[in-house]
């Protein structure tokens, strides 16, 4: 709640909304409280249970000493009764700590729970792992292809497409004509209904996730930056050298901002980079996934995917990143989702999509 009205501020102090958004966080904020004024209550009254227990094992000490006073050791008797007031303290911790474990097994019982019973994305029963050079050319076949959200409304509608090796391919449309769902079955993000997507003649059907998503490269409209360090970020598996990060910072115009900032081990976030910033560090993560590929695979070809990677940046970042892809992935076969078809250079064709069909396929001029 309290993330949720921090990004939209503006629109509620425009709206004049405060009061409202104010009450309903405090209101949330009493709700999370509850249980831990129940837990503490409770919690308190165990410390009065368990004094009442040994203020009763004292008196029935005492009670015993005075009947048997004959018989009696004064210093045993007062070895006794410091005995039981440490067994107190003793007690209270012995307790507090076991309802503390209670709980912190409860916790792990539903996490497991909830590792066990969450649905799994599908993963094929006879797994085809290509070669480590796979895709090679970048050859991209779509053969009545059909997909749903919903399993009724097709987002995807018997699609049939072929893409040459290195073309470079420009995807418009308008919101809901199916661009992005043509993306994500590339990448099996949507299961599909029917039909067959083949990429260097292998059915990606057979080809498990990790290794499909791990070949294909994309720059998403809004890049997601994971909590920890620039070198993280650019490299979450730790394959490639600080020379190739350093080289792809300075590619995308970044290296002299992660310099300033203290590096490579300097932290990162979402905040600290501007809209067109976090655009050029995608570009940067994209630029060190295809150098520490071209290692194995010797500059081949391969796949890249930009779902409106220029979209919303100003003309010089457009521009920079338009010269870095054509620079460097020229031997790609690129897929560019954009809304302006005029503003992506050098593209090959154009394909126009509208509910979730493919109207138009020409070349560019």
């Amino acid at each position: 709640m309290f993330v949720e009205t921090l990004d939209g501020i503006s629109t509620i102090r425009g709206l004049g909304w405060q009061r409202s958004f104010v009450a309903e966080c405090l209101r949330r904020l009493d709700d999370s409280q509850k249980p831990y004024y129940l837990l503490y209550c409770i919690q308190r009254w165990l410390n009065v249970v368990l004094d009442l227990l040994v203020a009763c094992l004292a008196v029935i000490l005492i009670a015993l000493a005075i009947s048997f006073r004959s018989s009696t050791d004064p210093g045993k008797l007062g070895v006794s009764l410091t005995a039981i007031m440490a067994f107190s303290q003793t007690l209270q911790e012995v307790v507090t700590s076991w309802t503390g474990l209670e709980t912190s097994l409860g916790a792990i019982a539903r996490t497991r729970s909830f590792e066990m019973k969450t649905p799994t994305e599908h993963q094929p029963q006879k797994p085809v792992v290509p070669s480590t050079t796979w895709p090679v050319d970048g050859n991209i076949e779509i053969r009545s292809l059909s997909a749903s959200y919903d399993g009724v409304t097709r987002a995807l509608d018997n699609i049939n497409l072929i893409i040459n090796p290195g073309e470079k391919v420009v995807i418009r449309g308008r919101t809901g004509s199916g661009k992005s769902t043509l993306v994500s079955a590339l990448l099996r993000l949507i299961d599909t209904q029917s039909g067959t997507i083949t990429i260097d003649w292998i059915d990606i059907s057979t080809v498990p996730l990790d290794v499909l998503r791990s070949r294909i490269i994309a720059i998403p409209q809004d890049p997601f930056l994971l909590p920890g360090s620039i070198r993280f970020n650019l490299d979450p598996t730790s394959r490639s050298t600080d020379s190739i990060l350093l080289s792809a910072l300075e590619k995308a115009n970044l290296l002299s901002l992660v310099t300033s900032r203290g590096g490579l081990d300097a932290e990162l976030t979402s905040t600290s980079l501007s809209q067109g910033e976090q655009r050029l560090f995608a570009l940067a993560v994209a630029l060190v996934r295809k150098w520490s590929r071209d290692s194995d695979a010797h500059d081949s070809g391969g796949i890249l995917i930009l779902d409106e990677a220029t979209s919303g940046t100003d003309a010089v970042t457009d521009a920079l990143m338009q010269k870095v892809i054509a620079d460097v992935f020229g031997r790609y076969t690129v897929l560019h989702v954009s809304h302006r078809p005029d503003s992506v250079t050098g593209a090959d064709r154009v394909i126009e999509m509208e509910n979730g069909r493919i109207v138009k396929d020409y070349t560019s001029d």
